[in-house]
């Protein structure tokens, strides 16, 4: 609960209430977030598929939209007047990609306390990142977990 209101607090903030930030997410991603919560309010949702004609029902439409490729995405989202800053969500291919590129500036990562078996992983941080930023641990039944924010130096 506490993860998902940082990361609503992170990834919605804009320093001018006339814009909105992006979120940019694989098609796996997408659609492992429940329809009910589709899709992430106050953000435009940005899902990257192969698929030509990836396609939103009704509720999800005016606030997606889709393309082929991460660079594409950026390409036209920077262009877009209307959104302040980009976030890139998931999942591993799009991360190895996100932080490769120039543009990459700040990583905002829950660290957790011990590995879980699952099908994604964050890539090995690049050695030009530093962190500037580490949270209190916070506990749970099962583990604990930090806030962290990386720069880029």
């Amino acid at each position: 609960s506490r993860d998902l209101k940082y990361f609503k607090q992170i990834t919605c903030a804009t320093r001018d209430p006339k814009k909105q930030n992006a979120v940019i997410m694989g098609r796996k991603t997408w659609e492992s977030i429940p329809p009910k919560f589709r899709p992430l309010p106050d953000r435009l949702n940005v899902v990257l598929s192969r698929t030509e004609n990836y396609h939103f029902d009704e509720k999800e439409a005016h606030r997606c939209c889709h393309y082929q490729d991460f660079e594409t995405s950026l390409t036209e989202l920077s262009q877009n007047d209307g959104i302040e800053l980009i976030f890139v969500i998931g999942g591993g291919k799009i991360y190895e990609e996100a932080i490769a590129h120039p543009n990459c500036k700040h990583l905002y990562i829950t660290e957790l306390s011990k590995p879980f078996d699952c099908d994604t992983h964050f890539p090995q941080l690049p050695k030009h990142f530093k962190r500037v930023y580490h949270s209190n641990y916070y506990v749970t039944d099962s583990f604990s977990y930090a806030f962290t924010r990386y720069d880029l130096v």
